[in-house]
């Protein structure tokens, strides 16, 4: 009965270790991509931006012991310069 029953459990078991996944992560990639796709004009409202009470968004919470001339901006906010690209600290901070 095992040499009988070993071609349908072993196509049984591979499928299920190897293709069921495989499936499972296309799934996965689709479904994100559709939401992020759905909930894009949600995420510009203000009631989507996390907001600290102890870590304000402010240039108070810089500080200007390192950088005394230094900007707060949210990651939106970030705009690509020209050629060199969108940058957090560049060239170091005198």
């Amino acid at each position: 009965i095992n040499i009988a029953c070993a071609p349908f459990v072993l196509t049984f078991r591979s499928a299920a270790t190897y293709l069921a996944p495989c499936i499972q992560v296309l799934g996965d990639r689709a479904l994100s991509g559709l939401t992020r796709r759905a909930c894009a004009p949600c995420l510009h409202l203000s009631c989507f931006s996390f907001t600290d009470s102890e870590f304000p968004a402010s240039s108070k919470s810089l500080g200007t012991a390192a950088a005394p001339h230094a900007e707060w901006r949210r990651g939106p906010q970030l705009q690509p310069m020209q050629r060199r690209g969108t940058a957090l600290v560049r060239d170091g901070i005198q």
